[in-house]
């Protein structure tokens, strides 16, 4: 599930009630990825942090010898998320598509505050592990600045993604996808 709006999300929001893990299966999922033999446990979302029991998960998932990562908007970062996120050494990276005027253009107004804030108390702590960018038309021309974000907040890493054309970004990619010059 995802609080957020975003014009590219592969989340769709009608899809979410009926497919969403409750805790037991989410375990189960963490026992699959343990068997294939995975040292990590990667979450992402729509907004991982909204779902009541993703510590819980995650605790699972660290007892198991798992090193776990997550990927926040912002959207949902909180004091009581951030304790937890510092507590269980959860390597977390932090979406931000651009400067703040492209970055809330695509994900929302304020969006970038709320992602700025979470990057500035997980380098504090020392788990922030990643800028995320999804590219687009609108913050293509923006990308420079995830990595100067990196760069200020010792992010381990920036990773840029290119546009999926499913959920949203699926009925919007005439509008949202860079060109191939762009994109090179």
């Amino acid at each position: 599930r995802c609080v957020g709006n975003c014009t590219y999300c592969s989340y769709t929001p009608e899809y979410a009630k009926d497919t969403e893990a409750d805790t037991r299966t989410a375990c189960k999922i963490v026992d699959e990825i343990y068997d294939f033999g995975s040292p990590w446990f990667g979450i992402s979302g729509g907004e991982p942090l909204i779902r009541e029991d993703i510590f819980d998960v995650i605790g699972y998932a660290k007892q198991m010898g798992f090193e776990v990562s997550l990927i926040t908007s912002g959207f949902a970062f909180s004091e009581k998320s951030f304790n937890n996120l510092v507590r269980n050494e959860v390597h977390t990276a932090v979406s931000v598509d651009g400067t703040q005027e492209s970055n809330d253009l695509i994900r929302g107004r304020g969006s970038y505050d709320k992602a700025l804030f979470a990057i500035k108390k997980l380098s504090e702590a020392g788990i922030l592990d990643c800028i995320v960018t999804t590219m687009t038309k609108n913050n293509i021309k923006d990308s420079e600045h995830p990595v100067k974000l990196a760069e200020e907040y010792g992010a381990r890493m920036v990773v840029f993604h290119n546009l999926v054309p499913v959920g949203r970004a699926g009925s919007n990619m005439i509008d949202l996808s860079p060109s191939p010059e762009e994109y090179e």
